[in-house]
């Protein structure tokens, strides 16, 4: 290089910083971050959390009452689903579904399964319903109905469903409606304290 043009080299260092591999510095920076979210095999890692409830806020009440016998008192947990579905007349206008676990000193634990507007449909080969717990499989679960013949109701396994409403996010409930088919409801059951049940 010529001695007249080595300042003007110089100079050029100077404005534009440059690194070890020749590439401005703001182009290795943006190039180091990509490479960190950049698996081994290229592919660009997502390292955003996965997706959450709306709320984390427990929305599960509890209630007392006692038994005018003296056989003790009865406790309840209810939780309402975040969704609810359409049906025809007479059960349009909306209907939403409730999960109520109670522990009674007279009937013992149950997990009862009710909808405000609208007829479970057991068919011949009885009452089922689908559980899926946040991206698992879907688990088919027997149900039975009311001793009462209400048609609202339904009575689910207390040990397998009390299980999935402890440990998911998200637990979507499908159940086949009398002339209308199968709908599904969704509850976020997070922070259920089981303990308090247990009185």
């Amino acid at each position: 290089m010529s001695r007249s043009l080595l300042p003007l080299f110089c100079a050029l260092c100077i404005v534009i910083p440059v690194g070890c591999n020749g590439q401005p510095e703001s182009q290795q920076k943006t190039t180091s971050s990509e490479a960190a979210n950049t698996s081994e095999s290229g592919t660009v890692v997502n390292s955003s959390p996965p997706a959450e409830p709306a709320s984390t806020d427990p929305a599960w009440e509890y209630r007392s009452s006692t038994d005018p016998m003296g056989r003790g008192n009865t406790e309840y947990a209810s939780l309402d689903s975040v969704n609810s579905v359409d049906f025809d007349f007479p059960y349009s206008g909306g209907s939403t579904a409730t999960l109520l676990l109670r522990n009674s000193p007279k009937s013992g634990k149950n997990v009862i399964f009710e909808v405000n507007k609208g007829q479970f449909d057991c068919g011949v080969d009885g009452c089922s319903v689908a559980l899926r717990a946040d991206k698992g499989k879907v688990v088919t679960l027997s149900a039975d109905t009311a001793a009462d013949g209400s048609s609202n109701v339904l009575f689910l396994p207390h040990s397998t469903t009390v299980r999935y409403l402890q440990h998911a996010k998200v637990l979507r409930i499908e159940a086949t409606f009398y002339q209308e088919g199968s709908r599904v409801f969704e509850f976020h059951p997070y922070g259920l304290d089981i303990k308090r049940l247990a009185k």
